[in-house]
């Protein structure tokens, strides 16, 4: 058990050593000095209770069939979306794109643009996407769980993130928002004649990061309803995700309301779907959602049903 507890230091000696490296590119620099010391501690005190605690009861159920097919399904949709987007975005201002017509909350980053925030988000958003999947591997091998627990929330995680991307891809590309480095000419002509130029609201890397932070935290609130870290592993995987969001303004991809909106939508997917699979969730009472497409227009249907006795 003692070799087990270890595990969380070590890996935390690790991510604070590396990460701050990655984000001192674009962060300012007292906060990039200032992350090191309060990652280690988050992560310390989000895994100090990994070899101490006992197997609890699994607080949710899955249908391994089902679950694997909807998480299935709504990739499924981002995927396909990404794959026509030369085809679905078809009307390309950039750089002639008209300012005016961004709102005063954003107008300070028309024409902003950052290589470096760029790839230091794509890194940031990898990292916040594996780390509830870590820190529950870490849960399951130094206590009483089954690996089938840890397959449980595997499963839950992914078919949060899944519903995530389609959502976001669904809105992308019915809003299909000028970027604001697409007001920039100065930049290569084939950047801005992307289509991914034109899929600025909302910011998926931010809701995905805030649809698995929200997600985790659900789940181990869940799953340790009296334990005192719970708020440390909030802080945690919420503050990282924030950081997300800050380095795609910082980059020029996404405005502060897109970074807004995401984090909305995405908090919301990772309450919604933890909380439809709780045991003490009524089972007659259920919600979905279901992504719709046809030639020209793509849309949601949200589906209720109550059984009646």
């Amino acid at each position: 058990m003692h070799d087990q507890a270890a595990l969380p230091q070590v890996f935390t000696r690790a991510l604070a050593l590396a990460l701050p490296r990655a984000l001192a590119l674009s962060l300012p620099r007292a906060l990039a000095l200032s992350l090191p010391r309060a990652l280690a501690l988050s992560l310390a005190a989000s895994s100090a209770l990994v070899g101490s605690r006992a197997a609890a009861e699994e607080p949710f159920d899955i249908d391994w069939q089902v679950d694997t097919q909807l998480t299935v399904a709504a990739m499924t949709v981002g995927g396909s979306l990404q794959l026509l987007k030369d085809e679905l975005v078809r009307d390309r201002c950039a750089p002639h794109c008209d300012s005016a017509r961004v709102n005063g909350l954003d107008q300070s980053t028309v024409g902003r643009y950052s290589s470096d925030a760029a790839k230091v988000g794509d890194v940031l958003v990898g990292f916040n996407l594996g780390l509830p999947h870590l820190l529950g591997a870490l849960d399951t091998a130094s206590s009483e769980r089954s690996a089938s627990g840890w397959g449980r929330d595997t499963l839950l995680l992914s078919e949060t993130l899944a519903v995530s991307v389609a959502l976001h891809q669904l809105v992308a590309f019915a809003a299909r928002r000028p970027r604001p480095y697409a007001y920039n000419a100065g930049l290569d002509p084939s950047l801005l004649a992307s289509a991914n130029t034109y899929l600025s609201f909302y910011s998926g890397h931010t809701a995905n990061s805030f649809a698995m932070a929200t997600a985790y935290s659900s789940i181990f609130a869940a799953r340790y309803p009296t334990s005192r870290f719970t708020w440390a592993v909030a802080t945690l995987t919420h503050g990282l995700a924030a950081l997300e969001g800050y380095s795609r303004v910082a980059s020029g991809y996404h405005y502060p309301s897109d970074v807004l909106v995401g984090a909305l939508a995405g908090s919301t997917v990772g309450l919604i779907v933890p909380w439809l699979h709780r045991r003490d969730v009524d089972p007659r009472r259920a919600w979905g959602v279901l992504p719709l497409a046809s030639a020209d227009s793509l849309g949601l249907a949200i589906t209720w049903h109550e059984e009646v006795r």
